[in-house]
């Protein structure tokens, strides 16, 4: 009998040690969500929530592979992204979607957690460069005003990884912590984008050039090259006179667009004031500003551009000056980006002052 008791306390014993541990196991986590979930509302913008909710949140919590999905509606992550100097192929663990109807397909039942085996068919597109490692997978929808806008999605190599309950209850807490930080933030976006916007054309205006080429510069000066590209329209003046300014500002417009898909993948294109608008291309060296400014000269130059209903068209050019600095080039800090748009200025106005349509380009020494 006393044998017994002794087992019998033993065992108990040991079950309650094993609470205390799982207990504090629990704490030590959910503190850990907590200090997580603290870090989310005091982020001010998308690319600084994306690496939060994946990069970091790996290492906080010891993960494996950890996704971040949102819907992309009107290429509104690519615009946002702009706004922190970023191109949304910079993002890798960012998975954008332009369609619900994925989630829609995932969650159709309900809009728990999807916890347990990964199912390359149904969840692979959540893990683009992992799926031929991952085994189990927790997939947390962020929902907001009755809509799903994301999801963080999580994977592991072992198999059993995802199957505790309690585990699921804190990441559904710590999603719903997240779906309103990531509103607020593209709410907060929206606003800064429409103060950065020229509102014909679309692009950014002088303010966005001011406030944020400096800080690219900065990056650059002394370790890789940097230039500034100024791309004015020929005989502006004489399409106003000749076709009234509606047609003008179409052909803003036009070229605009031309310019923009030619130097998306490049950097920030913006509107300088009147027809002119710029870019600064970063690591970009002279030889190879000069190669993309005539790429997007001679795309202008074969656009046809329409003037009336019956498809009268006609041409439109273009006079481009490209400014490099090197890192090699000695000059002072503090003049360096007056005098990078000095040397394109006067490059722009050299191509003007020998035929037009063409680019001209210098080095700075």
């Amino acid at each position: 009998m006393t044998d017994e008791l002794t087992k019998e306390n033993k065992d108990l014993r040991a079950q309650i040690i094993s609470l205390i541990r799982r207990a504090r196991d629990n704490e030590q986590k959910q503190n850990v969500y907590q200090k997580k979930e603290l870090k989310f509302i005091k982020l001010e913008s998308l690319s600084s929530l994306v690496e939060e909710a994946t990069i970091r949140f790996e290492k906080d919590l010891n993960l494996q592979f950890v996704t971040l999905g949102v819907i992309n509606d009107n290429n509104e992550l690519e615009r946002f992204l702009e706004l922190d100097g970023l191109l949304i192929s910079h993002l890798d663990r960012l998975i954008s979607f332009d369609d619900p109807s994925a989630y829609n397909d995932l969650f159709k039942k309900n809009r728990e957690p999807i916890l347990g085996e990964f199912i390359p068919k149904k969840h692979s597109w959540l893990f683009p460069d992992h799926q031929d490692t991952i085994n189990s997978l927790a997939i947390v929808p962020l929902i907001r005003r009755g809509k799903i806008i994301g999801s963080i999605n999580m994977g592991s190599e072992r198999p059993d990884r995802y199957k505790d309950i309690q585990s699921s209850h804190l990441l559904e807490h710590m999603a719903s912590v997240l779906s309103v930080c990531l509103e607020n933030i593209l709410f907060f976006s929206r606003v800064e984008e429409s103060s950065l916007k020229d509102p014909l054309t679309g692009l950014w205006n002088r303010r966005f050039f001011d406030e944020r080429s400096k800080n690219a510069l900065e990056k650059c000066i002394g370790a890789k090259p940097f230039s500034y590209m100024i791309i004015d329209i020929d005989n502006f003046k004489s399409i106003n006179d000749n076709y009234g300014h509606d047609i003008g500002d179409y052909v803003l417009k036009e070229v605009a667009d031309i310019a923009r898909k030619s130097l998306y993948d490049y950097g920030a294109l913006c509107r300088f004031g009147g027809e002119e608008f710029v870019i600064w291309l970063e690591e970009s060296d002279s030889t190879n500003a000069y190669a993309i400014a005539e790429q997007v000269r001679k795309k202008i130059e074969s656009h046809m551009f329409s003037l009336d209903k019956n498809a009268s068209t006609f041409n439109v050019t273009v006079s481009i000056g490209v400014s490099t600095l090197l890192p090699t080039s000695h000059i002072e800090e503090n003049e360096i980006i007056e005098k990078i748009m000095k040397q394109a200025d006067e490059c722009l106005y050299q191509a003007k002052n020998t035929g037009r349509n063409k680019v001209v380009n210098i080095e700075m020494q």
